[in-house]
C-alpha cells in the first residue's frame, strides 16, 4: 500500500531533478555571459566599421543567446531601422521562448506531489479507520499502525518533493528574467549603435539602456525634426 502512494511521488521527483539539471546548465551556463563586455566589443568593432568582424564574434560565443539578437541585427544592419527592428524582435522572441522552457512545468510537478501526498494521506487515514472498525482485535493495532505509517509518510514525502520544487523554480524563473531583461539591454544598445538615434552620456555603459528606449528616443528625434 505504501509504494502505490510514495511511488508516484517519487516518480514526480525525478522527473523534476531532471528538468532542474538541464535547466540549471543552459540557464547559468551555456545562455549565460559577459553581456557588458560583449557589447563592448562589437561597439568597437562597429565604430571602426568592421561589420564581418562583429559577425564573426557572434558566431563564435553561438552557444550563449545574446549573439543571436545582436547577429540578427548586424545581419539586417544595410537596411532601414523598421526592417533591423523587426528581426530583432523575431531573434528575442525565440530566445524568450528557449530561455522559459520547461521552467513552468517545475510549478505544475510541485504542485502534483503536494496533492500526491495528501491523496497518500487520506488513503492511509481511511485505512486506519477501517482497520478501527472491522479488524480482528489482534491484527487491529498492526493494521492502524501501518495506515498511520502510510499517511505520514505520503504527507513528507509530498512536502520533501514539493519546496525544493518550488525553491528551483523560483530561482530558475529569476534567472530566466534577468537573462531576458540582458537581451533586451543589448539590442537597444546594438540598434542605437547601428542607426546613431540615440547617444548617451557614458558610451560602454548599456546598463540603462533598453530595447523599449531606442523606441523613445527615436519618437523624440522624430517629433524635434518636426517642430523644426
Amino acid at each position: 500500500m505504501s509504494l502505490i502512494h510514495l511511488g508516484p511521488i517519487a516518480v514526480t521527483g525525478v522527473v523534476a531533478s531532471g528538468i532542474v539539471f538541464e535547466r540549471v546548465k543552459c540557464l547559468f551556463f551555456s545562455y549565460n555571459m559577459d553581456s557588458k563586455k560583449f557589447i563592448a566589443q562589437i561597439d568597437g568593432m562597429l565604430s571602426k566599421g568592421n561589420l564581418q568582424g562583429a559577425l564573426d564574434l557572434c558566431a563564435s560565443n553561438d552557444k550563449a543567446l545574446l549573439p543571436h539578437v545582436i547577429k540578427a541585427a548586424l545581419l539586417k544592419a544595410t537596411r532601414d531601422e523598421k526592417e533591423i527592428r523587426t528581426e530583432v524582435e523575431v531573434a528575442l522572441l525565440d530566445c524568450s521562448g528557449k530561455i522559459n522552457q520547461r521552467i513552468g512545468y517545475l510549478a505544475m510537478i510541485a504542485n502534483v506531489a503536494t496533492l500526491l501526498g495528501l491523496l497518500g494521506t487520506i488513503a492511509g487515514l481511511i485505512s486506519s479507520f477501517e482497520a478501527v472498525a472491522s479488524a480482528d482485535p489482534a491484527t487491529k493495532q498492526s493494521l492502524l499502525a501501518n495506515g498511520i505509517s502510510t499517511s505520514m509518510n505520503a504527507t513528507a514525502l509530498g512536502l520533501i518533493v514539493a519546496i525544493p520544487v518550488m525553491i528551483a523554480y523560483s530561482a530558475l524563473n529569476a534567472k530566466a528574467s534577468r537573462i531576458l531583461d540582458d537581451l533586451e539591454k543589448g539590442a537597444g544598445r546594438v540598434l542605437a549603435i547601428l542607426h546613431g538615434r540615440l547617444y548617451v552620456d557614458e558610451a560602454e555603459d548599456f546598463s540603462k539602456l533598453s530595447f523599449e528606449s531606442v523606441q523613445e528616443g527615436k519618437a523624440e528625434k522624430d517629433k524635434i525634426k518636426g517642430a523644426a
